[in-house]
């Protein structure tokens, strides 16, 4: 719900030149936004999806359902962190599940037969 660093008038685009110096080579001086009519600052870029020019423009993000740029971008990178850590934990939690049914199972009496030979055996892990 941050606000991922819109462009709105010539005052923050000014304050946006600032930041970041023109590279003249992707981000050139005299380039401006054909849909905001604005100077364009340097590393921003117009965003289709939300309809404004984003400071330090990174991508539209479709599960956040907004921009991520400069003010965000720490907020998105925590988001992202947390949810690796999420499966992480679901991925250990699974195998500690799984394991606990294995072992449950083969206290139970579990028994293999080989045809073969007519023995009887235990699985092991």
């Amino acid at each position: 719900m941050v606000d991922p660093g819109i462009i709105k008038n010539k005052v923050q685009a000014k304050l946006s030149k600032k930041r970041y110096p023109y590279d003249e080579v992707m981000f050139k001086k005299e380039a401006t936004c054909d849909s905001c009519n604005i100077e364009k600052p340097a590393r921003s870029k117009h965003c289709r999806t939300c309809d404004h020019c984003v400071e330090k423009f990174d991508h539209h993000c479709i599960w956040l359902n907004q921009c991520v740029g400069r003010r965000n971008y720490k907020w998105f990178l925590s988001f992202l962190f947390l949810h690796i850590l999420i499966c992480i934990y679901g991925s250990f939690a699974g195998v500690a599940v799984f394991y606990g049914e294995m072992e449950k199972r083969n206290k139970e009496g579990v028994m293999f037969y080989n045809k073969v030979t007519g023995e009887k055996f235990k699985p092991t892990l």
